[in-house]
């Protein structure tokens, strides 16, 4: 920081050289700085260690027997720091870290008790063979004692009993050794069956065969021999806990009741009421929403009961807003007395509230006891009266019945003033449970996204009056970056600060994330705690999983459910592994539903067919928290062995070195290994100790390899007999043929094989079990008779031969097929080829993909018209299909299910059939069909009513795109022959009062005749929702929509327009309020006239600007640029610069953060007046050999990139040189 030390644990860095000499590639920037690089287009965590760093640092000082999640120790002080903390952590954190780690762990061990237990001995009890019968009646007595004992065991006694704790480990340990014993009976009996079927078949080897029978009986007595060990080592733990039950005098204890794993009111979940004690920043335009829903400037407009659910996360301010809209005038007089308040109780039970209700308005009427008799009353008082209900902080996601039992009176009260009730819930699932109970057009949601940064300074600023320390207020600026528009977390820093106002404290937030500060990480987490415990323990377990993986990990639910699943957390179903996968689908969408997960945006991730999902970071802390020494992570960087506990269960492991070898090594009960690695080749002697210790964690289920090196390690897996799951990402054909010999294999995925051409894949029809099976196209084709596998559920590739065992029937017997992709289709015979596949009779088909290959030319149409999928598909695609007429199902809308269309490269398609009767369809993508003219029938209405998402792609024929339904979010158009984007469905206009067009990003790229905007979606009135724009290579574009236009569009972020070579002008766009990213690139003509415009602003812009990227500094003298004095960040191509943008720069100083010049080549000098830029942090100049010297730097300046300088500055920057004190200020600096 200028003119003071750096912050407290920081050493100043300073690099001057060349940039083989290790410069830094891109400026450094100060910790906490958000999550954007230098380029405003690449997502860098600068601060993503500390997770796995903080974790390790907890986990090392946990006592060893004291991690298991049945049996939670007392966390150290070091659970919510990372660092080592000049602040004594307060009894507060310890309470708050002691909660966390006991609640979690409590509940996953009486769920052991429960299921895992029962299922496991009894299921070995019966593999005892008849002389062990004495054991398995001792057996069975201790058992249920046991499992009583557990079920008295209390969080203190676990807290105050270390031999307790040591016990449960143990008990754990003998649960999983005798689990192993009976898998592996399991492996050996379908050992049996697969030689069996082998000698059957075969009459060349009878000899060989009796072999492998007789090695696997052995192999069997041998299992069977580890099983009664096993069990008698279980049955002496059984005798142990004997001495637990006379020192607790624990009894039989009932299993839970109803809402059992779920927290009911306590003290720390404080009542609300309708006063509004502080004021509230932002949340306008979600007030302004929420008043027009009310009806107050409409009154008598309807007189039914109407719900709008107010969603969000904890400390989003959902309750705050709720008592804003409460205290405005307009409402208030609009409701009069009858605005009722009833904060909800836990436990949701409607005779309670309904008794609330009364109470709030007539004390005196709330004395019945019968729900019914309360009910009665209450619709009396409501009757003749306009009423505004506020149901604030409800939980109820469990019991629908409930809701429906409290909201089906005030449904039928028609009451002649009208009804509202506003609920504030951080479960989407509780707002799901009360829209089922609702009228479509009686209810509605505000969900609640974070805060502007401003509105967030302003809570910080309310809390901290403003500072005239100019240190000080930079830094409170990085703050509020960091908070992620949380108001929450800023109020509660906020009144940390106002009584630390030192540099230090203050510093302390820029260096560290929000959540590993000791005195703001437990009210944080407390509030987080109550989300997290109001879930089953079966859920908690799940959550809990999702720790090992790095933050800001990118889940898609199908691959994270089918890992729980195979690690063995989703316990055993009698519906087998679609029983399961069906429970862990659930628990992912519980998560979901109460925001532990948020889905990223579709315009944000390439696969517009495939939903990702990420972890705020506080929820990612909290799973870090709450997760035991079963669930870790090791970093090669950051970790060292001690840091993963000997009893770890699930291990990621980034990167591979002796250290991480030896970690799997110590880690016998592994059950999950994830290695990412992506240095390759491995350095010498690693993989075969690679090997080595992977064949010393035999309990392992589940296998991932990311990235490099995973060659020559096939020998190794194969002796894995317990794993259900594999994924590689690469591999080669070494020993390939071993992994079909692991039996238990559920999922198999391997991404490449080197070598597949000659890879032995013959016997990968020996696994029985395998249900998902992903191998590359080559290898894939080579299998034979894929339909042996009669439970597959997902294969990613039946290669169509016109030979025996590879031909379409294969698909017949495999009965429980849910996604399958089919190549070469042209090599189907004939439609009784075609009808054997029996693709309709498949009730759990989810996805089918049909893909021709290039080599074919001639087609029978009618195979096509015979492949009639499921009608309740979700997912289809169509590829490479050379006919001239979409199948006949595609055009009397067979498929009334369908969510997912991709049609790909159909070249003689000339019209797409009407989909506007497929009312279920929400994705449409369709690409490469050159000679495709008609979406649809002449009247424009070709789409699904509510479809969400439509990409069209090398379309060029296609002139016209059917009028656009309100529900679309995301347009993507690229290479189509339109000279306009089309418009809206006008048949919905008469809606517009109760339903809003939901355009959220459009995306234009090479449409060669779109030359302008008029007339479309985003010049229609009723567009307000849009919030991205994307124009790339639109040669005849000449102008934007006009200030009128963008001024209604109130949402929009983010505008990117590039390579318009005849655009001219701008428009309007100076009069978007909320914009924050503006990209303008290749636009020549724009900039063409731009020198002889005046420098001076005619009039400031208000709009705060994220940052601006442009290729040209002329751009700054045009209109709108020139008005800016609010710019955060500035990127700029100087190819032509000779000075930066003095005036400009000044203009914008109060913001400006960050600049960045490229290609600076003609750069002399920098202003003199550098050192005016109190809010600069970062500045880069790439290719600068003019510049000699520096001016006086900005103050608060805290890195300094120059590349490609002259000599004389590099040596003017070192040590005791010209420039160097201008530059000793700055916390990193790095100058070649």
């Amino acid at each position: 920081m200028g003119g003071t030390a750096p912050p407290a644990g920081e050493a100043r860095s300073a690099r001057v050289g060349n940039a083989g000499d290790g410069a830094l590639a891109a400026t450094p920037r100060p910790p906490g700085i958000g999550v954007w690089g230098m380029g405003g287009s690449k997502p860098v965590d600068w601060c993503d260690e500390e997770p796995e760093r903080r974790r390790a640092q907890r986990r090392r000082t946990r006592p060893a027997a004291a991690s298991v999640a049945l049996a939670p120790p007392r966390p150290s002080l070091q659970d919510f720091a990372f660092s080592s903390s000049e602040h004594a952590l307060s009894s507060m954190v310890e309470a708050a870290a002691i909660a966390f780690a006991k609640s979690s762990a409590i509940f996953v061990g009486k769920k052991v008790a429960e299921t895992v237990i029962s299922y496991v001995v009894n299921k070995a009890l019966d593999r005892l063979p008849l002389e062990n019968e004495d054991l398995k009646t001792k057996l069975k007595s201790k058992l249920s004692k046991t499992q009583a004992m557990l079920y008295g065991i209390t969080l203190q006694e676990i807290q105050d009993n270390q031999g307790l704790v040591e016990w449960l480990w143990q008990f754990r340990d003998a649960i999983q050794e005798a689990e192993d014993a009976l898998d592996e009976l399991d492996f050996f009996d379908l050992e049996k069956v697969c030689n069996r079927k082998a000698e059957s078949s075969s009459s060349l080897v009878p000899k060989f065969m009796r072999l492998q029978l007789s090695v696997s009986s052995n192999n069997s007595n041998s299992s069977r021999k580890n099983l009664k060990n096993a069990l008698m080592r279980l049955e002496s733990v059984f005798d142990d806990a004997a001495n637990f039950r006379v020192v607790t005098g624990h009894g039989l204890h009932t299993s839970p009741q109803r809402n059992e794993g779920r927290i009911q009111d306590t003290t720390n979940r404080n009542e609300t009421t309708r006063v509004l004690a502080t004021p509230v920043f932002g949340r306008q335009k979600e007030k302004d929403e929420i008043i027009e829903w009310l009806g107050v400037e409409a009154p008598g407009r309807d007189s039914k009961l109407s719900v709008c659910a107010i969603v969000g996360g904890g400390g989003m301010g959902k309750t705050s807003l709720a008592q804003l809209v409460c205290q405005d005038k307009k409402v208030q007089d609009h409701f009069g007395d009858m605005i009722i308040w009833v904060h909800v109780p836990k436990r949701f039970e409607p005779l309670v509230l309904v008794a609330r209700m009364l109470e709030s308005i007539n004390r005196n009427r709330a004395t019945a006891s019968s729900l019914d008799i309360l009910q009665l009353d209450l619709t009396k008082e409501l009757v003749t009266k306009r009423f505004l209900l506020v149901l604030d902080d409800a939980w109820e996601d469990g019991e629908i019945e409930l809701w429906g039992q409290f909201l089906s009176p005030l449904r039928n009260i028609i009451a002649p003033m009208g009804g509202r009730i506003l609920l504030t819930t951080r479960m989407g699932s509780v707002a799901d449970a009360v829209k089922r109970q609702m009228p479509s057009n009686e209810y509605k949601c505000v969900v609640l996204g974070g805060l502007d940064h401003r509105d967030i300074m302003q809570i910080l600023n309310h809390h901290v009056p403003p500072n005239e320390d100019l240190e000080l207020r930079s830094v409170a600026e990085w703050i509020v970056h960091n908070l992620e528009g949380c108001p929450f977390v800023a109020k509660v820093i906020g009144q940390y600060l106002r009584d630390n106002t030192d540099h230090s404290n203050w510093n302390d937030f820029l260096n560290k994330k929000v959540c590993h500060l000791d005195d703001i990480a437990p009210r944080v987490m407390e509030m987080l705690r109550l989300s997290y415990e109001d879930l089953t323990s079966e859920v908690q377990l799940c959550f809990q999983y999702c720790s090992i993986f790095p933050s800001h990990y990118k889940f898609r639910m199908e691959e994270l459910t089918e890992m729980w699943v195979s690690s063995g957390l989703i316990l055993q179903s009698t519906k087998g592994n679609s029983g399961q996968e069906k429970i862990a689908r659930e628990h992912f969408n519980i998560l979901l539903k109460k925001s532990f997960f948020s889905l990223i945006p579709r315009e944000l991730h390439p696969d517009p067919s495939t939903d990702y999902y990420v972890m705020h970071d506080l929820i990612y802390e909290l799973s870090c928290l709450v997760s035991s020494e079963e669930f870790s992570t090791f970093k090669v960087t950051k970790c060292n062995t001690a840091d993963v506990s000997e009893r770890v269960r699930h291990l990621y492991i980034e990167g591979i070195n002796s250290e991480a070898i030896n970690v799997i090594s110590k880690s016998k009960y592994l059950r999950t290994l994830i290695i990412a690695n992506e240095e390759w080749p491995l350095k010498a002697g690693l993989a075969d100790n690679l090997k080595k210790a992977m064949k010393g964690i035999t309990s392992l289920r589940l296998l991932k390899f990311d990235g490099h090196g995973w060659f020559d390690i096939n020998d190794a897996i194969a002796e894995l007999k317990h794993l259900r799951y594999i994924c590689m990402s690469a591999t080669n054909k070494s020993n390939l043929n071993k992994l079909f010999k692991l039996f238990h294999l559920e999922v198999l995925k391997l991404l490449k094989i080197e070598g597949e051409e000659q890879a032995s894949v013959s016997d990968l029809c020996n696994l029985a079990n395998l249900q998902k099976l992903y191998l590359p196209k080559t290898a894939l084709s080579r299998v034979p008779h894929i339909g042996r596998l009669t439970n597959l559920r997902e294969l990613n590739g039946l290669s169509v031969k016109r030979e025996d065992g590879h031909k379409i029937s294969e698909l017949k017997d495999l009965k429980n097929l849910r996604k399958v992709f089919v190549f070469d289709v042209e090599n189907v015979s004939n439609c009784s080829e075609a009808s054997s596949a029996e693709l309709s009779n498949k009730n759990d088909m989810e996805l089918l993909s049909l893909e021709w290959s290039n080599q074919h030319n001639r087609i029978n149409e009618q195979i096509l018209d015979t492949l009639v999928p499921y009608k309740r598909i979700r997912h289809l695609r169509i590829s490479g299909y050379k006919g001239f007429l979409p199948p006949l199902w595609i055009q009397r809308k067979v498929l009334t299910k369908l969510v997912h269309l991709k049609i790909v490269g159909c070249p003689k398609w000339d019209k797409l059939p009407s989909l506007a009767s497929l009312s279920s369809l929400k994705h449409v993508l369709l690409e490469d069909l050159p000679n495709l003219k008609y979406i649809g029938g002449p009247d424009g209405d070709g789409l699904p009513p509510f479809l969400v998402t439509l990409v069209v792609k090398d379309c060029l024929d296609l002139l016209n795109l059917p009028h656009l339904p309100y529900s679309l979010k995301h347009l993507g158009i690229n290479k189509v022959g339109i000279p306009c984007l089309p418009a809206s469905n006008h048949m919905a206009l008469q809606n517009v009062s109760t339903v809003d067009p939901q355009l959220c990003s459009l995306h234009v790229d090479s449409c060669p005749n779109l030359c302008s905007f008029g007339s479309c979606i985003v010049e229609e009135q009723h567009y307000k929702a849009l919030t991205s724009l994307k124009v790339v290579g639109c040669s005849m574009l000449q102008k934007l929509p006009s200030e009128e236009h963008f001024r209604r569009i109130s949402t929009m972020e983010s505008i990117e327009i590039l390579q318009c070579q005849s655009l001219s002008t701008l428009g309007g766009l100076g009069a978007l309020a909320s914009l924050k990213i503006l990209k303008i690139q290749q636009c020549t003509h724009l900039t063409a006239t731009s020198s002889g415009i005046p420098v001076a602003p005619a009039m400031q812009s208000s709009l705060v600007l994220d940052t601006l990227e442009i290729d040209n500094h002329l751009l700054l003298l045009q209109n709108p640029f020139r008005n800016f004095c609010l710019t955060r960040r500035l990127v700029s191509n100087g190819s032509e610069m000779l000075e930066l943008p003095q005036e400009w720069l000044l203009q914008n100083s109060s913001q400006l953060e960050h600049i960045e010049i490229n290609n600076a080549n003609l750069l002399r000098s920098l202003p003199s007046t550098m050192d005016t830029l109190h809010s600069l942090r970062s500045l880069v100049l790439c290719n600068a050999p003019l510049l000699e010297t520096l001016p006086a730097m900005p103050p608060n300046l805290w890195a300094l990139q120059i590349s490609g300088c002259c000599t004389r500055l590099k040596v003017g920057c070192k040590t005791n040189g010209s420039e160097w004190e201008k530059i000793l200020p700055i916390h990193k600096v790095d100058i070649n």
